[in-house]
């Protein structure tokens, strides 16, 4: 019975895959309507390719996938500048 059980989670965290880079992506041509600035311990820097303001995303077991928004000294939210990449 508890080889079964075993066998069963064994199984169900195969049908569970998790990828490490959250779905985004930094290549040319990317459609995705956010894009990784850098990825740092607790999180990542992301911008909305719409937009350019910029977000803190958690990786943080407890709050994995918070966005928070970045702003600068005055308030104003940060905005990506996409040359600096490209």
């Amino acid at each position: 019975m508890k080889f079964k059980i075993i066998i069963g989670l064994m199984f169900a965290s195969l049908l569970t895959g998790c990828s490490a880079d959250s779905g985004m992506s930094d290549y040319k041509g990317d459609t995705r309507y956010f894009r990784r600035i850098s990825k740092e311990i607790n999180g990542r820097i992301i911008y909305d390719t719409r937009t350019g303001v910029e977000y803190w995303m958690s990786s943080c077991a407890y709050s994995y996938g918070n966005l928070t928004l970045l702003v600068d000294a005055e308030g104003k939210p940060l905005i990506y500048d996409r040359s600096e990449k490209e």
